[in-house]
């Protein structure tokens, strides 16, 4: 409880340190791996990406978790917009699609771009940064979805992680602003079938 309470006490105080974010409403907070009953970051993030109606805006480092990609693909069929911006590590490297029999490529997330690519939603490569280590999410340009958590089964449900749920279009403007910047200078990411 003291965690929790620490948690929220140092959201409340970026929040009124930083004009730009001291409007908004903290709509969630949770931990992983799940404990005390607490609603768990994968479950979090899952609803909220059930509850966008227009339009999802993602940053990945690292993504891997089946359960986040199938709430992706729902947003699409349902018909919002669906954009992501992926680091270059969840990728195979050209001429390395079939080495292990593609092994490497599911851990590293190439599998679920394949997937979330062949369900209409635009994938994209940063490859400009050594590393795009964010993790974000943007939900209907008004709610933002931050924190340390990556978007895999370790940060759901093993790894000590965070994330934060923010109501406001401010903060929802600037982080989108961020995400506009890497897909600019991203790559359109090609299925494996696509690059044989």
């Amino acid at each position: 409880m003291r965690r929790f309470a620490a948690a929220i006490a140092a959201v409340l105080l970026l929040l009124s340190a930083t004009p730009a974010l001291s409007a908004d409403t903290v709509a969630g907070i949770c931990f992983s791996p799940p404990r005390d009953g607490r609603e768990d970051c994968r479950s979090l993030a899952v609803r909220e990406i059930d509850g966008a109606e227009e339009a999802i805006r993602m940053l990945a480092y690292s993504f891997t978790d089946e359960p986040i990609a199938d709430a992706l693909i729902r947003a699409r069929k349902r018909g919002a917009d669906v954009r992501l911006v992926m680091d270059r590590s969840n990728v195979c490297a050209e001429g390395n699609d079939d080495e292990d029999g593609g092994k490497a490529c599911g851990r590293h997330g190439a599998a679920i771009a394949d997937r979330l690519s062949r369900a209409g939603i635009e994938v994209r490569i940063d490859r400009k940064h050594p590393i795009l280590h964010d993790k974000v999410i943007i939900l209907d340009r008004h709610r933002t979805i931050t924190g340390s958590m990556n978007w895999t089964r370790n940060g759901a449900e093993r790894n000590g992680e965070n994330l934060v749920v923010l109501e406001g279009r401010d903060t929802a403007r600037t982080f989108a602003a961020d995400w506009e910047e890497h897909r600019s200078h991203s790559e359109p990411y090609a299925p494996a079938s696509k690059r044989r």
